[in-house]
């Protein structure tokens, strides 16, 4: 409407009005839309340097994997098998639940311990569970730690602050539509993000699929997987310098900007 109106009254500068709105309307949608991108930019920069951090200390510290026992699903279905009250149907429900449950944690430790032990090599590495990651919590440093028997040993000891976790759960479902596996996070129990590879897949999706006539138990992935996982591991850490390299870039171009 403007432009309409202008070029009635200086109908020799139509062409350079029409550049100035055109102009105009330019800057405004910048002004409008770079903002969030901008936004967008910062955080995953700032992921992106708390990753590199992560890695960089990860490689010189520990990974404590911490094994899930459902001890307390499996001792409400204890307490089925002998509810008197329930049927013997029901009992042998209870019975057949459990017996799943402690061979779904077995196929689980089997593929941890030997997956660690033969596979993993960007860190150290410790595996404890559940149970006994609280009383490491409440300071206590001797026989909360498995040995390669899969034995709680008294002579493996952590008496450092620094270590991340390697725990059994379920992420976001913005992150990976909630799916069940390893989650790493810090001595806080801050889950990490990416560009740090924080979600370790250890369900084989195919082949539960396949198993329906067993929907209590899962179907892992080979031991192999814990490789993989080292290998993503290694495989960011070798783009440290790629991303201080793009940082350092950033700090020069606002100082020159000052």
């Amino acid at each position: 409407m403007v432009f309409f109106i202008l070029s009635n009254y200086f109908p020799k500068y139509k062409i350079a009005l029409l550049f100035i709105l055109f102009i105009g309307v330019s800057l405004f949608s910048n002004g409008l839309y770079a903002q969030p991108v901008s936004v967008e930019m910062k955080d995953y920069q700032m992921r992106a340097e708390r990753a590199d951090s992560c890695l960089t200390t990860l490689e010189n510290s520990v990974l404590i994997v911490r094994l899930p026992t459902y001890r307390k699903k499996i001792e409400r279905l204890e307490q089925l098998e002998k509810n008197s009250k329930l049927s013997k149907k029901q009992r042998s429900r209870a019975t057949q639940q459990k017996e799943l449950q402690i061979e779904d944690l077995e196929k689980l430790k089997e593929v941890v311990f030997t997956g660690l032990y033969e596979h993993y090599d960007f860190s150290d590495f410790l595996i404890t569970n559940d149970t006994l990651w609280d009383d490491f919590l409440a300071g206590k440093n001797e026989g909360v730690f498995y040995n390669e028997r899969q034995e709680i040993d008294p002579s493996i000891k952590y008496i450092d602050s620094t270590y991340f976790v390697l725990h059994y759960g379920r992420t976001d479902y913005g992150k990976t539509n909630n799916q069940l596996g390893f989650i790493v996070a810090d001595a806080e129990m801050n889950d990490l993000e990416r560009p740090f590879p924080y979600f370790l897949k250890i369900i084989n999706t195919s082949k539960s699929i396949n198993g329906m006539f067993k929907p209590d138990l899962n179907f892992y992935q080979e031991p192999t997987v814990m490789g993989e996982f080292s290998r993503q591991l290694i495989l960011e850490t070798k783009r440290i310098p790629i991303r201080e390299a793009k940082r350092e870039r950033r700090r020069l171009k606002q100082k020159n900007k000052q």
